[in-house]
């Protein structure tokens, strides 16, 4: 019986996550309304709200999960290399196909939380989730300058890279995309990285 309860569960958060995305892109966060949800998403309000607090909390748990999904893939990039070849061609371009399938996989998401009427947050959470997988991955000692400094400038420079790839509806091959972050990241890392 617990695997059935589980299963209605994923379902109802995966029919109000989708309706959430769809009414982003139709009306812009700021337009939606609770009940547009509700009707989307077959749902009663009280189902709604045993899951979210409120429209703010649902978009950032979706948030939180792409960029745990994002960490996800970094890790496992780095975690079949040690620390000291970590910036090499191959890891470095491994690493960014990695990210950039990632965000491929999930564009209509990334595309919208890039754009105009996107979370202006979300570039910052995209670095200071970036950050904590380089900590937690033991990188942050390979670097010359001071951590915060590196991790708002990357961060800078990535979102607004993705950004414009988002905006393009992704039309640039991905790897395409890789070659330019690989071109930025490889010239930065001669000054960043020891």
């Amino acid at each position: 019986m617990a695997q059935k309860t589980d299963l209605r569960i994923i379902k109802t958060e995966r029919a109000i996550r989708e309706t959430f995305i769809e009414l982003m892109y139709e009306d812009g966060f700021e337009n939606i309304k609770i009940q547009q949800i509700l009707d989307g998403a077959l749902i009663n309000r009280s189902t709604f709200y045993a899951h979210y607090q409120d429209k703010y909390d649902l978009r950032n748990r979706i948030e939180e999960d792409l960029l745990e999904g994002l960490a996800e893939r970094a890790r496992s990039s780095f975690s079949a290399k040690d620390a000291g070849s970590t910036f090499n061609e191959e890891s470095i371009r491994n690493y960014l196909s990695n990210m950039l399938e990632y965000l491929n996989e999930n564009r209509e998401l990334v595309s919208y939380l890039f754009g105009p009427d996107g979370d202006p947050a979300f570039a910052q959470k995209l670095g200071n989730k970036t950050h904590e997988v380089w900590s937690s991955e033991d990188l942050l000692p390979h670097l010359n300058l001071p951590e915060n400094y590196v991790f708002a400038g990357l961060s800078g420079m990535v979102s607004g890279i993705l950004t414009e790839w988002a905006r393009s509806g992704f039309k640039e091959e991905k790897s395409g995309v890789i070659d330019v972050l690989y071109s930025l990241l490889t010239g930065i890392s001669k000054v960043i990285i020891r």
